[in-house]
């Protein structure tokens, strides 16, 4: 997805990118625009050197990326759920199943929640032109 913007401040190497919030064909359901306030989005842009603030520029934003982290947050607790399952059915003692259920479970959301904020963390905006 490419936005333009407008730089409003400049953090060493990455620029922030004010877009208008405006929902279009090529969005699709990744919902970014809805974080914004007073109708604009703030995005950290990495890119052009020699940028500065209040320069037009046009953005690309990886899907991908969002795709990635969702998978990450929502994929791993149910696949880990499922294998949860196939363990403790094997288990015949109930306390044991349980928190064998447990203990797998909770590893699995665990895991999905720290991949998808380390996915969140790398920057996938990048400046395009100016």
């Amino acid at each position: 997805m490419e936005e333009y913007g407008q730089v409003v401040d400049i953090k060493g190497s990455t620029a922030i990118v004010s877009v208008e919030k405006v929902r279009t064909k090529s969005c699709g359901d990744c919902r970014l625009c809805e974080k914004g306030k007073d109708g604009y989005l703030l995005l950290e842009a990495t890119g052009y050197e020699g940028i500065q603030k209040g320069d037009r520029v046009k953005v690309k934003i990886e899907v991908t990326h969002l795709l990635k982290k969702n998978l990450f947050l929502y994929g791993l607790p149910f696949v880990g759920f499922l294998f949860a399952v196939l363990v403790a059915r094997y288990i015949h003692h109930s306390f044991i199943k349980t928190a064998v259920f447990i203990i797998v479970f909770v590893s699995a959301v665990l895991l999905g929640i720290t991949k998808s904020n380390k996915e969140n963390r790398v920057r996938k905006v990048k400046i395009t032109k100016v």
